[in-house]
């Protein structure tokens, strides 16, 4: 029960905020479509995790300098991200395209993680995996409590972009 309830206040905070201030068009649209037609992804959570991440902010920087750009993609606490990506290491992650490009690649790639231990990939499982790396989901298909509250978040904000129809 209070953890019903806290997913409950989750969603409502959620709800309030966007309501409260809900300014998330943009002009990367047709990035996050371009991206998820090319890995069979959905454009609104990419944009969600974008909302989430950095409000939409190519310029972000989080993470102690570690995490960079819209998505803030990590490559502080794990240098071969990229390279292992099949993108050079050097890559410009202020760049909107690269930032969107690579975290679908990220998505793309986790899915290929949970294929290989039997799972089907959910959005929930995309998050978990995203935010808090391939070891959030187990190998038997449980999400780690630690990023919980990330997953509720940014399927809430998918949520809204989907029945506010903001994505064109």
């Amino acid at each position: 029960e209070i953890i019903m309830l806290k997913s409950v206040l989750m969603a409502a905070g959620v709800v309030y905020l966007a309501m409260k201030s809900f300014s998330v068009t943009s002009n990367y649209d047709p990035i996050f479509n371009k991206y998820a037609a090319a890995h069979g992804l959905d454009p609104y959570l990419l944009k969600a995790i974008a909302w989430q991440e950095s409000n939409l902010d190519p310029s972000a920087i989080g993470d102690n300098g570690n995490s960079k750009g819209m998505m803030q993609i990590n490559t502080g606490q794990n240098p071969r991200l990229l390279p292992n990506l099949g993108e050079p290491a050097g890559l410009n992650l202020l760049d909107p395209d690269n930032s969107v490009r690579v975290a679908a690649k990220l998505i793309r790639d986790n899915r290929g993680i949970l294929r290989q231990r039997g799972i089907v990939a959910s959005p929930e499982y995309d998050l978990a995996m995203y935010n808090g790396g391939p070891n959030a989901v187990t190998t038997d298909g449980v999400v780690k409590s630690r990023v919980n509250a990330y997953v509720f978040m940014v399927l809430g904000r998918r949520d809204l972009l989907a029945l506010t129809g903001r994505l064109s």
